[in-house]
């Protein structure tokens, strides 16, 4: 009787044990698309078979066993940070690229050519109130487009920032997400398998606006460092980053855009870490590319350069020029203008001088010798001039402004490439998590099957204890 009674206890653990397994089963099969789910497993535990000590042995449900692989996890990570990174970079490029059109038909080049062409037919009719008023015009419309070349890359820069302090902002609002779940985890000896994937689904999310290290702590918790190294989720402690603007020491641009960088919870500035995710393609595009094309408080920038110089050229032709031999002989004077006190706002600035009138253009060269229309032929010639004096780091002023162009173009093609090979790499590295620790519906019907054929063998077992105990009591009557 006392080992029936026995076996009936055995049995009915096993009965218990399958349940369980159908349970842990049924929830993968209820989250097999739930993102940031992996599957889990029920497992088994033998009990101790000593007779002699009254341990009959038998089976227990073990723990569940969780079959992610963080080795995938970081590989999906490392991915979507390249992908976030570049894929703004595209963005933002294909916006300045569009400011800045090469193929000649508008925008700057288009108006740099009606310039010249200006200055051509200047030299051909120098005396023409036509041909002088067209100068004028041409004039206006070139500041005009350098004007709105600067006001469109203004807006970009104000875009990316405003898109910088809402990528800081979510950081700082999944890694407080990140910080609840490790409260959660802290206070459950057991852990929540839903809970855990939303917690790895923020952490997916992170990766994909910067460059993160997890680390999963022996009591369930994870530990995020930003940029590998500054601390952002420790337990149950949050340490916020903060987007800061700063103008260096000694700027050569004092009224430019400030730069920005990235602090810690701390104050310490920790941009150099970030080296990939949509914060280092927001931060490459405002502190390198638009910068090198709209300056900031350290440099010119190329669309500065080109108007400055260009100004500065037809304005040192125009005043060392004369309007009129005389007696007595009248000087030019310039034709453009612009704010002298900021070498990143010239672009923005370049205007006709208030001065400057068709009478008032210089058309002859005082030499010796004297050239009527030597100081036309000497503007008309500035686009494709090789002459030093004409050059922009050796090139001329149309090729100048096509060498800025086209980087930005390389950039973009650069970008869009490295987006698209991440895109595929992500997808790579999500089918290879899938396939380590993704639920398979397959699997866990056959699981189901095993379970069921277990449950109802151990039924079965019961069954038969039964109408063997009832034999028994049977015969006792």
């Amino acid at each position: 009787m006392v080992n029936l009674f026995a076996s009936l206890g055995s049995a009915q653990a096993a009965l218990r044990s399958l349940q369980d397994g159908i349970a842990v089963s049924q929830n993968n099969v209820t989250n097999a698309s739930t993102p940031g789910y992996v599957k889990q497993r029920a497992t088994v535990e033998a009990l101790p078979f000593q007779p002699q000590s009254g341990l009959l042995g038998g089976v227990r449900s073990g723990p569940v066993q969780d079959f992610r692989s963080l080795s995938a996890e970081r590989a999906v990570r490392s991915e979507l940070s390249a992908f976030g990174n570049f894929a703004h970079q595209a963005e933002a490029l294909s916006q300045i690229e569009g400011v800045l059109e090469i193929s000649g038909e508008f925008g700057i080049p288009a108006s740099l050519n009606q310039l010249f062409n200006s200055f051509a037919a200047l030299s051909a009719s120098p005396n023409n109130a036509v041909t002088r008023q067209g100068v004028l015009d041409a004039a206006t419309l070139l500041a005009g487009s350098f004007n709105r070349a600067g006001q469109e890359l203004a807006r970009v820069r104000s875009q990316t920032e405003a898109e910088l302090a809402e990528t800081v902002a979510t950081i700082n609002t999944i890694a407080g997400r990140i910080r609840s779940f490790n409260e959660s985890a802290m206070r459950n000896s057991s852990p929540d398998p839903g809970l855990e994937a939303g917690a790895f689904r923020d952490v997916e999310a992170l990766s994909e606006l910067a460059n993160i290290e997890v680390h999963v702590e022996t009591n369930g918790t994870l530990t995020v460092l930003l940029g590998g190294q500054t601390p952002l989720v420790i337990g149950d402690h949050l340490n916020e980053i903060k987007l800061d603007y700063f103008v260096p020491p000694a700027p050569m641009n004092p009224g430019a855009s400030p730069s920005a960088r990235i602090l810690d919870a701390g104050g310490r500035d920790i941009t150099a870490t970030i080296s990939q995710g949509r914060l280092q393609g927001l931060l490459h595009v405002h502190g390198e590319v638009l910068p090198s094309l709209d300056g900031d408080t350290q440099q010119e920038g190329s669309l500065n350069t080109l108007a400055k110089h260009l100004a500065d050229r037809v304005n040192e032709i125009l005043t060392s020029g004369l309007v009129s031999e005389g007696p007595p002989p009248v000087a030019g004077v310039p034709l453009f203008s612009y704010d002298s006190g900021n070498n990143a706002n010239i672009a923005r600035s370049l205007a006709v001088d208030a001065a400057a009138s068709a009478a008032t253009l210089a058309v002859i060269s005082p030499g010796p010798p004297v050239i009527a229309n030597g100081a036309a032929l000497a503007l008309a010639d500035l686009g494709s001039s090789t002459d030093p004096q004409d050059t922009i780091q050796g090139m001329t002023l149309r090729e100048f402004y096509a060498s800025a162009a086209r980087g930005i173009g390389e950039r973009l093609n650069t970008a869009q490439g490295q987006q698209t090979r991440a895109t595929l790499l992500v997808n790579q590295a999500r089918d290879l998590r899938q396939g380590i620790s993704g639920v398979s519906l397959n699997e866990e019907a056959i699981h189901l099957t095993q379970y069921q054929r277990g449950y109802e063998a151990a039924a079965q077992i019961v069954q038969i204890i039964d109408e063997m105990l009832l034999t028994i009591l049977s015969l006792r009557r």
